[in-house]
């Protein structure tokens, strides 16, 4: 499996994230590196609050607000490398994969209603190898962006029924049209097939899915997932697709757990986490991490892929 994945709308990338055997939570101003035990090992202070975590080989990429940070296993930080900009900056998605590098977009705001979408490709420490480049023009859009990368592309799907492929420099590699135009655009990498996930109509409920190929082709035919409640996070596992799932009960809580879909949008198994609010995850190990609040305090849990 890859741990690149993608979140829909009113839930940020995750603020956790597995690297090797650990994991960095972001809480406020402070991140905190958990071991295989969720035993706080190390820690990072005064932070920016908020922002995007990517793991990378010995740590992860935090971006927020104008910067770019490696943060290393035991916790430590690199000194943030300032992210070329010269607008109000939101970053929007971090993925990492491609060839061993990054990539990350933002919105750069060029009016109080218009943005453009820009990225920049970095190494896995955060030192910039693709100056910063225009992904989509002016727009009135704020909403997530799908990303998703393998070995050797970064896919983008900007929530107009296209799939994009990058090359590790920046090149575009191909545009494949055809795809779901919903809000948001969702994508995950497994071994060798992606999911191109699209929310019709926007904060419906309703979910399709669409396997593509390394080049970004549709592979088979589009289906329609019964999730019993609202997927926060999807990962590819091969033919099949993983998805955390936050349902609604008559309480003020959610309901957690973990749903494997089969090839026809059936759900094929599936585990209860827990319950509260704010639902995250992450995959960890062989298993999903996953992190949510309850009465004032972060719970944190893995489970098998079901």
């Amino acid at each position: 499996m890859s741990n690149a994945g993608s979140r829909p709308p009113g839930v940020p990338q995750p603020p956790f994230a597995a690297s090797g055997n650990f994991l960095a939570l972001l809480t406020a101003n402070k991140l905190s590196v958990l071991d295989a035990s969720l035993n706080e090992i190390g820690s990072s202070q005064n932070l920016t609050n908020g922002g995007l975590l990517a793991a990378v080989p010995g740590g992860w990429l935090l971006a927020h607000s104008f910067q770019i940070q490696f943060i290393d296993t035991t916790g430590a930080a690199s000194p943030a490398i300032v992210i070329p900009h010269e607008h109000s900056v939101k970053p929007v998605a971090l993925v990492y994969g491609a060839a061993g590098r990054v990539l990350l977009l933002w919105r750069d705001f060029t009016a109080p209603s218009q943005n453009q979408v820009k990225a920049i490709i970095t190494m896995q420490d955060g030192t910039v190898v693709v100056a910063p480049f225009i992904l989509m023009g002016e727009s009135l859009d704020t909403g997530p962006i799908g990303v998703t990368s393998n070995e050797s592309s970064f896919f983008v799907g900007p929530s107009d029924g296209t799939l994009r492929r990058y090359l590790p420099d920046g090149t575009l590699a191909g545009t494949v049209s055809g795809y779901r135009v919903g809000w948001p655009t969702m994508l995950t990498w497994g071994n060798s097939i992606g999911w191109y996930i699209a929310e019709v109509p926007p904060q419906s409920g309703t979910f399709f899915a669409q396997r593509f190929d390394g080049s970004g082709a549709p592979v088979g035919t589009e289906i329609t997932l019964a999730a019993p409640g609202r997927p926060v996070a999807f990962f590819a596992d091969g033919d099949a697709l993983i998805a955390a799932i936050s349902e609604t009960t008559p309480s003020s809580l959610s309901r957690f757990s973990v749903i494997r879909f089969d090839q026809t949008g059936a759900i094929a198994s599936s585990v209860e986490v827990g319950v509260g609010f704010e639902l995250h995850a992450s995959l960890f190990a062989n298993g999903i991490a996953l992190t949510w609040s309850h009465a004032s305090v972060t719970d944190v849990a893995t489970v098998a892929i079901p």
